[in-house]
């Protein structure tokens, strides 16, 4: 499945392109479900965190890799994540999702993504390595 920008977290990444403040560090976190399926109308509240086996969401503040495409006109910014689970009673990863995170409180989703299927880490640990490519047009 392909990553899904949210309505719910626009105006924050507008901000950011224009440099406006506050652009808040973001976590990346993975989730067991979402309520009603995935949309652009998905909101932090809709999701529910994946728990146990010593997971943790991930807190960054850029690290991005950029990359112009100048035939197409546009540019990928480009970032790997990943988890490492430790024995307990296994779980289930439906895909992830951005959030801002301002002073660590958890304010609104920016762009998700279901996996085409879901992740089994079983019982005994596992791991987790998620690349995100978000590629930028600007509208014409």
């Amino acid at each position: 499945m392909a990553v899904i920008m949210l309505d719910e977290g626009l105006q924050d990444r507008l901000r950011a392109i224009y440099n406006e403040t506050p652009v808040w560090p973001n976590e990346i976190r993975l989730f067991a479900s979402v309520a009603s399926g995935l949309s652009k109308s998905t909101v932090f509240a809709d999701f529910t965190d994946i728990t146990g086996m010593s997971y943790a969401p991930i807190t960054f503040s850029g690290g991005w890799a950029f990359a112009t495409d100048f035939t197409n006109h546009w540019c990928i910014a480009t970032q790997n994540f990943s988890w490492t689970f430790t024995p307990g009673g296994g779980l289930t990863v439906e895909g992830w999702y951005m959030l801002a995170a301002p002073g660590g409180t958890p304010l609104h989703a920016h762009m998700a993504e279901m996996f085409a299927a879901p992740v089994v880490i079983p019982a005994g640990g596992g791991t987790i390595a998620l690349t995100i490519n978000d590629k930028y047009q600007a509208c014409s």
